[in-house]
């Protein structure tokens, strides 16, 4: 019986040189290893982050990745100057890659 079984494997936060205490980020996987929630306090124009993504398939079915849904929930005064880049590398069919 064939199955579908892709998800985020594991991810990483790079943070900005220089950033403090003060400007806490948080991530979680969450809703079944779909989704990457990343939680930032008190960011500021010219602020930026990296985020990567190691998305596994462990079904039987080939899968494809699609171009992300990125939300921004209260980032309203900064909403419009963020500009969001996407990079897609693989696929990977042997190695030890299920760690970012």
């Amino acid at each position: 019986m064939e199955r579908w079984n892709q998800g985020i494997g594991s991810d990483k936060v790079v943070k900005p040189l220089g950033y403090d205490e003060n400007r806490s980020i948080a991530d979680e996987i969450i809703n079944g290893n779909q989704m990457l929630q990343l939680t930032c306090l008190n960011i500021s124009d010219g602020w930026h982050i990296w985020a990567g993504l190691v998305i596994q398939n462990d079904g039987t079915v080939p899968t494809s990745v699609e171009k992300p849904i990125i939300q921004m929930l209260g980032a309203y005064d900064h909403q419009q100057s963020f500009s969001i880049n996407t990079y897609f590398y693989g696929p990977f069919e042997h190695g030890g890659y299920a760690e970012v």
